[in-house]
């Protein structure tokens, strides 16, 4: 059973949703896997050049796939300055940890804290810390359900706090289905260039190639024992 416990934990307000993409899941699963599409997207609200810009982390395990990126010292994003009440020229340290699990689990630690104040060490104390939690569940190889939350340990007293982050997230994701859906679109046209990849799309390709390893396993029909001569 996957980790959600952020959604009932008294420390912590959540709220979520479920929308719906006419696209392959497995592409809703790249896109969560790699933020550097915030920078081009959601200029407006989660992105700063600055994320585009920063490298990132992968890791994978067996069942498992991490990503990992520190945007130290920059400009926060409009989103930022509403939820963490920075100035719009304050500088933050920024935090983007992407976790998937099998089949299409995606959890995101998000937050920011003042640039300097010891937030990569783990102290967050000057800062703010969100969870994006989505279960991602295909309907058809072409339609997907999209179940989401988002949670937060700050202000949890403040309702319209919630609303405000669920909200803005809620725009976010419907500028990332349009994208998606029109993505798929090209590629059942048959007309589109072959796929070239790049080192950010690492963290999906390697969470894609897992999933497709497990599928091709479960498909394989069970060794049978051979009988007693």
């Amino acid at each position: 059973i996957e980790d959600f416990h952020w959604m009932d934990d008294p420390d912590w307000r959540a709220k979520g949703e479920r929308m719906y993409l006419k696209a392959d899941y497995r592409l809703l699963v790249e896109n969560l896997l790699d933020l550097s599409h915030l920078s081009y997207i959601h200029a407006t609200t989660l992105g700063t050049d600055a994320v585009a810009e920063t490298p990132m982390k992968f890791e994978r395990g067996s069942r498992h796939v991490t990503v990992t990126r520190w945007v130290m010292d920059s400009v926060p994003p409009p989103f930022f300055t509403k939820a963490g009440g920075f100035s719009a020229d304050e500088h933050v340290d920024r935090w983007q940890h992407i976790t998937w699990t099998p089949p299409a689990f995606v959890r995101l630690d998000v937050g920011a804290a003042k640039a300097g104040t010891g937030a990569e060490n783990g102290d967050r104390s000057q800062g703010f810390t969100m969870r994006n939690l989505n279960a991602i569940t295909p309907e058809t190889d072409k339609t997907t359900h999209y179940f989401w939350a988002q949670a937060h340990d700050f202000r949890i007293d403040e309702p319209w706090i919630t609303d405000l982050l669920v909200a803005n997230v809620h725009e976010a994701f419907l500028e990332d289905l349009e994208i998606i859906a029109l993505q798929q679109e090209n590629i059942d046209s048959g007309i589109t260039p072959e796929r070239i990849d790049i080192n950010h799309d690492g963290g999906g390709l390697q969470a894609i190639r897992t999933l497709d390893s497990m599928i091709h396993d479960e498909n394989e029909p069970a060794p049978t024992a051979q009988a007693a001569e």
